[in-house]
């Protein structure tokens, strides 16, 4: 009898195929923009991006249901050496109708470790924007900035 296989502590690529998460836009040979539909796509996509994204997806999952969430949730894959890194994730209205309290921020866009996005990946997430027929605000988790300025604000509070 084989022993059950133990999960890798750094999820590799075909973890991610093995999550249903697959290429939605290829953006170079080893970066791409996903899209989450499930609680444990956007878990793993969290896990690779340093961020609670995937903690915020449940919550609107859990309290909208999966066809009537307010958002579409999308993450930026790059495939280093085949461990993937989310370098940005970000979340876009969906058509839904949006509630004023639980889901007050309409776009929210985080980098790496929670890091901020912008200037690094404006190009990619402008671009992608157009693809879904939306202008992107900039913004950092959900706090509009002024990225012309290239001026970061402090971490929003949760």
């Amino acid at each position: 009898m084989t022993a059950p296989e133990t999960p890798s502590p750094k999820p590799h690529v075909k973890d991610l195929a093995a999550a249903g998460l697959h290429s939605a836009l290829r953006v170079s040979p080893t970066s791409y923009w996903t899209e989450m539909r499930m609680v444990d796509q956007a878990m793993l996509v969290g896990r690779i991006g340093g961020t609670t994204f995937g903690e915020h997806f449940r919550g609107e999952f859990e309290r909208a249901g999966a066809h009537a969430m307010p958002h579409r949730w999308f993450a930026l894959i790059d495939e280093n050496d085949g461990r993937p890194v989310a370098r940005v994730s970000m979340c876009v209205p969906s058509g839904h109708a949006m509630d004023g309290g639980a889901y007050r921020r309409a776009y929210y866009v985080t980098g790496l470790a929670n890091a901020n996005p912008y200037p690094d990946f404006k190009h990619q997430i402008d671009e992608f924007g157009k693809v879904l027929g939306l202008r992107i605000p900039p913004n950092w988790m959900g706090r509009q900035i002024d990225h012309a300025a290239h001026a970061a604000p402090s971490a929003p509070h949760r």
